[in-house]
Order: structure tokens, then sequence, then C-alpha cells
């Protein structure tokens, strides 16, 4: 029987779904990330009722689970490319008490190439890497990987959609939060979503991104105001996880800060 982790809001995952660093984060306050979480449940109780929740780099299911345990309804959407955090998602689902279908779990990445993109894997730090899943480059990189002069992080090719087709993927309608974390390429898909129309396959009311490094979080800060989204949290540099956060939309509730 494999060992399990229980957060103290109740969310419960398998243990060797996690880092020895995240685990020793867990022994100072015992849940995922410290600085988000009571931003997070502030947020999930202000929703209104049946409101729409997308989760952009889902992993194993910790922010999906706690909203599902919070409201029962919420419509929860998910998008996680890396197969293996798909299946301990699931996992963790059945392991909660849930059935997979109080979430909508799609394998695909959110980047600025839709189509189909590389994911390099790289456990929670997983990121889609820059260029084009061309067929001449994934042989050049296998065959520098035979001898041992490539790189030696694992790759796949997922399917991918751009942050603006999010609405359309998810059956449309408005989406009243999502939170991402894509891993350092927050900047340039939040770029390409406020490029185009926003109400073409369904706006995004409210958004919060992990931001991964001062220059990114400045960035997408800037967008943010320049788009007339409303600040609520802005904290480039977060004291207990490796994330900055941003959280900003339209009408926000004021009960949607730290």
């Amino acid at each position: 029987m494999s060992d399990v982790h229980e957060f103290d809001n109740g969310v419960r995952v398998y243990d060797h779904h996690l880092l020895d660093t995240q685990r020793e984060r867990y022994q100072k306050r015992n849940v995922h990330e410290e600085d988000e979480e009571d931003a997070f449940l502030a947020i999930i109780h202000g929703l209104p009722h049946n409101a729409c929740y997308v989760n952009v780099g889902a992993a194993i299911g910790y922010y999906p689970l706690l909203a599902r345990r919070l409201r029962s309804d919420l419509r929860i959407h998910c998008f996680e490319p890396l197969p293996r955090h798909r299946q301990f998602f699931r996992e963790n689902i059945a392991l909660n008490g849930f059935s997979e279908a109080d979430f909508a779990i799609y394998e695909t990445a959110v980047s600025t190439a839709p189509g189909r993109v590389v994911l390099r894997d790289e456990s929670y730090g997983s990121a889609v890497a820059p260029g084009s899943p061309t067929l001449g480059r994934r042989a050049k990189d296998f065959v520098k990987r035979l001898i041992g002069k490539g790189d030696a992080t694992p790759t796949l090719t997922v399917k991918s959609i751009g942050l603006d087709e999010i609405g359309q993927a998810i059956g449309g309608g408005d989406i009243d939060f999502l939170q991402m974390d894509i891993q350092g390429h927050e900047e340039p898909v939040l770029n390409a979503y406020f490029a185009k129309n926003r109400t073409a396959s369904g706006a995004i009311k409210s958004i919060m991104v992990g931001t991964h490094g001062a220059a990114i979080h400045d960035a997408c800060r800037d967008m943010f105001h320049r788009h007339g989204f409303q600040l609520r949290i802005d904290e480039p540099h977060t004291e207990n996880q490796p994330d900055g956060i941003l959280y900003g939309g339209v009408n926000q509730p004021a009960n949607a800060t730290t």
C-alpha cells in the first residue's frame, strides 16, 4: 500500500508523487504553496454559483482537488500535457473520493504554437521547448542523445492550443477564474492572448499566474494594466514558494486578495 500525504486542508495525494523539496517545504506549513493558499481559498469562495474554473498546468491535481472539496458546484477544467502527471492526478481523484466525472481533464499544453509542440519532461518543472517539433529536428536530437552530445532531458510531442482557444476547447462560455503555471512561458502566452479578441470563444474574467522571475512578472503586470485587468495580487518575490503570484481581472470581488 502506497504512503499517502494529507495536507492540512484535507487534500490527499500519494507520497511517491512528491519531490523531496516539496516534502521539506510542507514541514513549515502543510499546504502545497504557502503564499498562494489563502489567496486561492478566497478566490474560490468568491466565485459565483456554477462558476467555471480552469487550471492550466494542473500537475497531480492539488488545486483542482482543493477547489472541488470547497465547491461541489464548480465546473472544473484541467489542462496537463505530461502523461505521468495526468495519471497521478487520476489516482489522486480516486484517493480523495471523487469521480473522474467531477473534472474535465485535457492532455493539451497551452502555448504560443497551436498544433503540436515539444514538451521537456522535468517533472513539476516541465515546460514547452522553444521551436517547432519538426521530424528533422526530432531525428537530430535523437542522434545527439545517442552519441552523448544532446540534452539528456527527455522530451515528448504533445497537442497544444493558445490561451485564446481554451473557451472553445471546454465547450464555450466565459471562464470565471483561470489559474496558470507554465514554467516561464507565461509572458508570451499572455501576450498572444491579449493580442486577440478576448470575447471570441469565451472571455477569461480573472487570471492567476505563477510567474518565474522578476522580468517575467513585470511584463505580465504591464499586460494586465494595459488590457484593463484590475490587479488584486502583485507578489513578484514570495517568501515561501518558488513562484511569484499575479492575480487580476475585470470586476474583481473585494475578497479576492491576500
